[in-house]
């Protein structure tokens, strides 16, 4: 599948107050292909996946287009959008822990996708759910614990479990390797790298250069909410054309 963002345009109101977040932000995510999306805290990374998902709050003045696969997508209509969630389009939050749900286990919340949006029966989810976990390094000793009984890299590795599941022609990841550890980041790069092989389109949203230039085909680099330049991920460092860059 593919994503692109067209002229995207958002700003958060607040009374007579705005903040302009994103500044006419075009990109493309193409199938086989990972773009690493880089900026500092505050550049409107984080908006450009939410706005992807249809998930910005009530406040956002959304202008632009969005379009998968040739449809656009109607970020204000829920019931279109959560065709579209998990089988199709799917993100892997910041904030690992507040994303689960802290009262079900989480080879349950992982199947949910599963059972909610790709009509498989309970017990074929959790089966599926249990191979995802074992995929991104969960044994089936943790399957049953609840989110506050894991690390936070065990948290992000559930989380890629979830987002994962229905195999998403679109994968967004926001901030993945935030506060992990080395083998913690081996894991994502191994999805990355798996989704990639199997023609899927990934947004890597990361402050990490190191790992975006690692694992990147293409980078974009973002300012106050504008795009400053696209480039290869060797040429970051090396060659960069922006000064801000």
């Amino acid at each position: 599948m593919t994503l692109a963002v067209d002229s995207l345009r958002v700003v958060y109101r607040e009374g007579d107050h705005g903040i302009l977040a994103l500044d006419q932000v075009s990109l493309t995510l193409e199938p086989g292909r990972c773009l690493a999306l880089v900026g500092e805290s505050g550049s409107g990374k984080t908006t450009l996946g939410m706005a992807c998902m249809g998930l910005l709050p009530k406040s956002a003045e959304v202008r632009g287009r969005i379009i998968l696969d040739g449809k656009v997508l109607d970020g204000t209509d829920e019931t279109a959008m959560n065709r579209v969630r998990w089988a199709e389009l799917s993100m892997v939050f910041q904030n690992g822990a507040a994303n689960l749900n802290p009262l079900h286990r989480i080879v349950d919340q992982v199947a949910e996708p599963l059972i909610h949006h790709g009509g498989a029966g309970r017990r074929s989810a959790l089966d599926r759910a249990a191979d995802a976990l074992v995929r991104v390094g969960l044994g089936p000793d943790l399957h049953r614990r609840y989110p506050h009984q894991l690390s936070g890299g065990q948290v992000q590795r559930v989380l890629l479990a979830m987002a994962g599941v229905l195999d998403p022609g679109v994968l967004i990841l926001d901030e993945p390797t935030s506060a992990l550890d080395a083998l913690s980041k081996g894991i994502v790069a191994k999805v990355i790298r798996e989704a990639v092989a199997r023609g899927r389109a990934v947004l890597l949203i990361t402050h990490d250069l190191e790992f975006a230039v690692h694992q990147a085909d293409r980078m974009a680099v973002l300012y106050l909410g504008q795009v400053l330049e696209t480039l290869p991920p060797g040429d970051l460092l090396s060659r960069p054309l922006h000064p801000y860059t």
